[in-house]
């Protein structure tokens, strides 16, 4: 009767019995974990529609200060590459940082990035501001 492929008897639990279980787990967010999705998910579409509108005006600007189109391409590149690298940095350490306290320094320091980087034309020229 224990033969190989002979199926198990039922009710004795021999494999994904639906109605078998005794604790029955609910699969529903609660108010504060959708809140949370809700947050991050806004604060990605923020953060990737900033860097999305760099793509029409950045090329001619960066054009004007005199760079090439090799080095704007480096520029976004940096982007990506940096935080390639720093989700592989920051996501060995989050276990001991904290996952609530790195995502609030994120969102500030993106925050402030973004801010400086709007400022940066007001900035002084010199050979090294593109």
């Amino acid at each position: 009767m224990d033969e190989a492929g002979s199926p198990a008897p039922a009710g004795t639990g021999g494999g994904d019995d639906p109605g078998g279980s005794t604790r029955e787990t609910s699969r529903r967010l609660s108010r504060e974990q959708i809140f949370v999705l809700v947050s991050a998910a806004s604060m990605n579409l923020g953060c990737m529609m900033t860097y999305s509108i760099l793509g029409p005006f950045f090329p001619k600007e960066a054009e004007k200060k005199g760079a090439s189109n090799t080095m704007i391409g480096m520029i976004f590149g940096c982007y990506a590459l940096f935080e390639l690298l720093a989700s592989l940095v920051f996501g060995k350490y989050l276990v001991h940082i904290g996952a609530k306290f790195m995502f609030i320094a994120g969102m500030f320091v993106s925050g402030g990035v973004t801010i400086l980087f709007g400022v940066s034309p007001c900035s002084p020229e010199w050979t090294g501001t593109v």
